[in-house]
């Protein structure tokens, strides 16, 4: 009996090897390769379990055969199941598969060390093999409608083995004698049962193939599917989508193609996409467009191209090649879309921005004229004014008369700066200019400046700062000197009674950057809460304020906060009715250039010294087409006894500069024949003139125009100007 068993075990194990040796080489046909490869090596695996559990039974120990053997079997039946149930796209029961791996193994030690009987491990052995068969037939069963004679075939097979499973596990567990009686029987079982093996092992693997070839029918047909699917979608899509060979030759068109560009399959099929080619994109272009295509890379970009009817449009297109998956292209696909409205857009932006600048242009360049039209007539107003004021004496209803003609002068040009200024932020044309910035000297000035409005309305203004205020720091002089400007002659302007405070603050972020705050503090009539935000926008001024008592066009405020807010910082306000208003300023990170030294505030009366020192030996070259600003000048001169010599333009000027020994020049800009842009450039090209001090006097006051042209002069000064001023400024340049 245990050599025709054993005899059969060997041809078993034959036909398993075999079987899987067979698998293994028609794996290379297939289309699940990895499939039959894994059923190959697992019935090499299932060979060496008949081996290790039939042939070499009593040459090793019996444990070692038994459960090594009988676990190899099994495992092999349960990677079958798996790839059963992956080809029948079902899930795999791997938790049950692995415990009933592990309590198999688990019995067969119980018996063999507590209850050696032989006929319990094969009721054992029997029952987990056939339970990995039921699962398998089960799961087939489940998936027989899909292809019957596929999955009939396996079903027979499976059924067949596990039935032989089944009969020897209850013929040992109710029919075996362990005395031997029954050993025809016992054979009879044994051989049956290996037989069904046998024939189940050579069967199995056509089952599977059938399977495989049947899973791979059933996937062609999904990607079908899918493509059917993804032609529908293509034909659908409103991108126009083309498909050419390696050479350019059109395969395939969308509807959309034909509707964007009116031709028709039967137009362009095999013709290059060049037949809507414009010379928007050039020869070379194309080229690195097809070497990237070609070099497997994807490419996004615009094409213009013309329509069958002549008409151009706009597309955005990407190019991308469409590769088989040993990597190697077989095809172009192209995907684009009309984008002509947005081109159209985007054109009809970029005219009305153009349009736009041009606009700011001409008002900044309108601006700039009224400017200086305005500020022409308004030297000469302020300028006699001046000079009448000194020849009047002590008429006080004269000088009340005066004194009005100049404030209003000053307010219209005020006006006419607050203008500019706000025209440059709100264009962005102006930019801050940082300098070297002593701020305890401007809050000197300005308390210069306002000293006489202070002594009129009696009011006093006090200057607090810490003594290790900065007294150098890197900022734009101009603009903060315009912002104290405002914030306090505002204050002045609102306040009747009291004091006008400017308190200076500075927390050292390091040693050389600070924090710096000012404080400006009033008793005037105050702001309420509801003004507190509108005080801010520009013409907007506190509701009922009284426009013939306190002027003002509403640009101050708004000025300022946007002048700070171009120096990166910050203004607030606190105010209360008829107790006054708080307005804190705060710059952050300002450099240190300097640090805090003692300093005290000079006095308006040490400022007020005498401008006018004997000029006699000195003759000064005044060219200035209007008759009324050269009388201005003359009568700012009168008393200082320089001699002077008029031109009313550019020629006249150089003939004079000819005829006399000059010291120096004051020129206007605008004048008719030769301006003096022209005239300054032919004296500075002159080896016998170009040392001559020569200085702008000009109505021409906006920062450009001050920056453009200083470099052709030694000064700059701006219409309407103040008498002592240019005194000061002459003198500079020849007083020694």
């Amino acid at each position: 009996m245990a050599l025709d068993v054993k005899t059969i075990i060997i041809v078993l194990v034959f036909a398993t090897f075999t079987t899987g040796l067979g698998l293994l080489l028609m794996a290379k046909a297939f289309p699940n390769r990895k499939g039959l490869r894994i059923w190959g090596y697992s019935s090499f695996s299932m060979a060496a379990g008949w081996i290790i559990n039939g042939a070499l039974r009593g040459v090793i120990p019996d444990m070692v055969s038994i459960v090594l053997g009988n676990l190899l079997i099994t495992g092999s039946l349960m990677v079958w199941t798996y790839l059963y149930f992956e080809f029948l796209e079902l899930k795999t029961p791997k938790k049950s598969l692995v415990t009933l791996l592990s309590l198999m193994g688990l019995l067969l030690y119980y018996y063999y060390v507590y209850e050696p009987s032989i006929h319990h491990r094969i009721v054992v052995l029997s029952f987990v093999n056939g339970f990995v068969i039921v699962l398998i037939v089960a799961a087939l069963f489940k998936k027989r409608s899909a292809n019957p004679l596929i999955y009939n075939y396996n079903l027979a097979t499976f059924f067949i083995c596990g039935l032989a499973v089944f009969v020897r596990m209850f013929y040992y567990l109710y029919f075996f004698d362990p005395n031997g009686v029954s050993d025809n029987l016992d054979l009879i079982v044994n051989g049956t049962t290996y037989v069904v093996y046998f024939l189940s092992i050579l069967m199995a693997p056509f089952g599977f193939l059938l399977l495989n070839d049947d899973s791979y029918i059933r996937n062609f047909e999904k990607a079908k599917e899918t493509i059917r699917k993804l032609s529908i979608g293509i034909e659908q899509s409103p991108l126009s989508i083309m498909i050419t060979d390696l050479k350019g030759g059109i395969e395939y068109i969308n509807p959309t193609f034909t509707q964007i560009t009116g031709y028709g399959f039967d137009e362009v099929e095999g013709k290059n996409p060049r037949i809507l080619k414009t010379d928007h994109t050039s020869k070379d272009e194309f080229k690195q467009i097809w070497e990237t295509i070609l070099s497997g890379k994807m490419w996004k970009g615009t094409f213009l191209n013309k329509k069958k009817s002549g008409e151009l449009y706009w597309e955005s297109a990407i190019l991308s090649p469409v590769k088989n998956e040993s990597g190697e292209i077989l095809s172009i696909i192209g995907i684009a879309q009309d984008i002509t409205k947005q081109k159209n857009t985007e054109e009809n932006l970029i005219l009305a921005k153009d349009e736009a600048e041009k606009a700011n242009q001409l008002k900044s360049q309108f601006l700039a004229n009224m400017s200086h039209d305005i500020r022409t007539p308004m030297n000469a107003v302020l300028g006699f004014s001046e000079i009448l004021k000194e020849k009047i004496g002590n008429n006080e209803e004269a000088e009340e008369y005066l004194d009005a003609i100049q404030r209003s002068g000053r307010t219209l040009v005020g006006l006419i700066n607050d203008i500019l200024d706000l025209a440059k932020i709100e264009s962005g044309l102006l930019e801050i200019q940082k300098s070297n910035t002593n701020i305890i000297d401007i809050v000197t000035e300005m308390k210069h400046l306002f000293s006489l409005q202070l002594k009129e309305k009696s009011l006093v203004m006090e200057v607090k700062y810490p003594p290790n205020f900065p007294n150098v720091v890197l900022a734009d002089e101009l603009r903060i000197r315009q912002v104290f400007l405002n914030l306090i002659g505002n204050a002045i302007k609102f306040t009747e009674k009291g004091k006008i405070s400017v308190q200076l603050e500075s927390t050292y972020l390091s040693d050389k950057v600070v924090s710096l705050k000012f404080i400006i503090e009033d008793t005037g009539i105050g702001i309420s809460e509801e003004d507190q935000q509108r005080v801010f926008l520009p013409f907007i001024q506190k509701y009922g304020q009284k426009q013939a008592r306190y002027g003002g066009s509403g640009l101050g405020l708004s000025i300022t906060r946007k002048l700070l807010e171009l120096m990166d910082g910050q203004i607030s306000i606190e105010s209360e009715l008829n107790k006054g208003s708080r307005f804190s300023i705060t710059l952050e990170h300002v450099q240190v250039v300097k640090d805090s030294i003692s300093a005290t505030l000079k006095d308006s009366s040490d400022a007020d010294k005498a401008l006018v020192d004997s000029l006699s030996n000195f003759t000064l070259l005044l060219v200035e087409d209007i008759q009324e600003n050269r009388m201005v000048v003359r009568g700012f001169l009168k008393n200082s006894g320089i001699n002077i010599i008029e031109a009313e333009n550019g020629r006249i000027a150089l003939q004079k500069l000819k005829e006399n020994q000059v010291d120096l020049i004051l020129m206007d800009i605008q004048m008719p024949e030769i301006n003096g842009i022209d005239a300054s450039k032919l004296i500075k090209a002159d080896e016998s003139l170009k040392k001559i001090p020569l200085i702008f006097l000009t109505a021409d006051a906006m920062q450009e125009d001050i920056e453009k042209y200083s470099s052709l002069s030694e000064g700059y000064l701006t219409k309407p100007v103040l008498k002592d001023h240019l005194l000061t400024t002459i003198r500079s340049y020849l007083v020694t």
